[in-house]
Formats: C-alpha cells, structure tokens, sequence
C-alpha cells in the first residue's frame, strides 16, 4: 500500500485545523479485512489514515464513502489502524 513518506516527498507540509483537536479512532485489523466504518463520519479533505504507523496516501491506499474506509489491499491479521479526523 502507498504510504506517505516522511518527511512529505518534495518538502512539501500538510496544514491542520488549529483549535480543533482531531476525532481519533484505533482498530486491530483480521486477515482479509478491506473495510472500516468510522463513526462519526469524517470530512474526506481532513482525514489521516495510517496503518501500522506509516500515513497512507488517499490516492490508491484507501476511498472512503459516508463514514467507511475501504483499503484497496486486504489487511493482515493484527494491523493497527488509526484515524485522525476533523
């Protein structure tokens, strides 16, 4: 899955709300997992994803529809998610 590197390749930032702290949901993933739901839902544009510690690229790692993440790749038993949403 593509991963965004750190620092951003291209030297490039990701701009945060401020005053806002983030909704942050966690999961443990099973084998063969492709979707997560979320609740509430997240604004698309305001959305970090990372698996097992690595941010994911929204373009080709994941979509997302309402309130649910779907992967691209199936997960593998035990990956850790987590959602940063705002």
């Amino acid at each position: 899955m593509p991963i965004l590197q750190r620092p951003p390749a291209g030297g490039g930032t990701i701009t945060l709300p401020s005053g806002l702290p983030p909704v942050m949901q966690q999961a443990t993933a099973v084998a063969g997992q492709t979707a997560w739901t979320l609740a509430p839902a997240p604004s698309v544009g305001l959305l970090v994803v990372e698996l097992n510690g690595s941010s994911l690229l929204p373009t080709g790692s994941y979509t997302v529809v309402g309130n649910t993440i779907t992967f691209a790749t199936p997960l593998q038993d035990g990956d850790t998610l987590v959602a940063r949403y705002w």
